[in-house]
């Protein structure tokens, strides 16, 4: 039970810490600031919702090819960023879908 209760708050600090770096990340990438502000993951499904500058509900869906691009890169990078080991992985292509100003603030960041 008491390692049962540390796992759960373990957990959700865990997902605390990636719902911020997200955020960052992709504010860092995405040139439309107001596009996504709030991203809560629900630590027992692990259900995303998205929000907007105004506290509105967010389909990844409507992001645009290049945004939904960027999301996941950014949740790579932020998963690279909280966690004890290192991620290794293999894109192909990876800004295929981007345009050239999105490519070039990537290689930037």
């Amino acid at each position: 039970m008491v390692l049962s209760t540390y796992r759960d708050a373990l957990t959700r600090q865990k997902l605390r810490e990636l719902e911020k770096k997200l955020i960052q990340y992709f504010a860092q990438l995405c040139h439309k600031e107001d596009l996504l502000t709030q991203v809560l993951i629900d630590p027992e499904t692990f259900a995303v919702q998205f929000r907007d500058v105004h506290g509105r509900l967010l389909s990844l869906a409507s992001f645009s090819a290049g945004e939904r691009q960027l999301y996941a890169l950014a949740l790579l990078q932020a998963l690279r960023a909280i966690g004890q080991r290192r991620l290794s992985l293999v894109m192909d292509t990876p800004l295929a879908l981007l345009d050239e100003e999105y490519r070039q603030r990537f290689l930037r960041e």
